[in-house]
């Protein structure tokens, strides 16, 4: 007796390939968004390195320091609201000069994807790097200073006098351009050092 041998018809093999392009798909997705959530932690966590470093540098040269009015125009810090693009700090013969310097510290530049932006320090003449321009696009910065009652003009009441220091106010996003805009990392922070 002749056995006869069963093959797989047409549609079973068919079947059995459209299924296994689906369990491609579904991996290839799962593993692009896996891919995708790891890029944006990596570039959350360079910018979590570069504000800790920024407030460790800004909490250890605040401390013992004033803020140096004669740098300021008074009538200038008043109409604008004790806003300042600078920070002037003073202490017995060293002075300190916080400020955002590079080509195109601004969000038309960030959008263009030129220039290159980072938070200085001039500390007695010596300049630093706060942030890192290679990781990070400033894409603003400021200044809130908060004055001492005996800096305060006849013009502002008390009742606006809070505890001295300052507020910093800055925008900043990882200097990554590509074609995936949603794994880009931007942030706004805002914080308070007491003098």
């Amino acid at each position: 007796m002749k056995k006869t041998l069963k093959w797989f018809t047409l549609i079973e093999i068919s079947i059995a390939i459209a299924l296994m392009g689906m369990l491609l798909v579904s991996v290839f997705r799962s593993y692009n968004t896996i891919a995708t959530i790891a890029a944006r932690i990596e570039q959350e966590k360079i910018l979590n390195n570069e504000i800790l470093f920024l407030s460790q540098a800004l909490d250890t040269e605040t401390q013992w320091r004033t803020v140096d009015f004669s740098q300021y125009a008074q009538q200038d810090l008043v109409a604008s609201n004790w806003y300042s693009a600078d920070l002037f700090l003073t202490w017995g013969d060293g002075a300190i000069h916080i400020f955002a310097q590079g080509s195109g510290c601004n969000a038309l530049s960030f959008w263009s994807g030129n220039g290159s932006c980072a938070i200085m320090m001039d500390k007695n003449g010596q300049i630093t790097a706060l942030t890192n321009p290679d990781l990070l696009f400033i894409k603003g910065l400021s200044f809130k200073i908060i004055p001492y009652r005996e800096n305060l003009p006849d013009i502002v009441s008390l009742k606006d006098w809070y505890k001295p220091g300052f507020w910093i106010f800055w925008d900043f996003s990882i200097k990554r351009f590509g074609t995936n805009w949603s794994s880009n990392v931007s942030l706004s922070v805002q914080d308070f050092y007491s003098l």
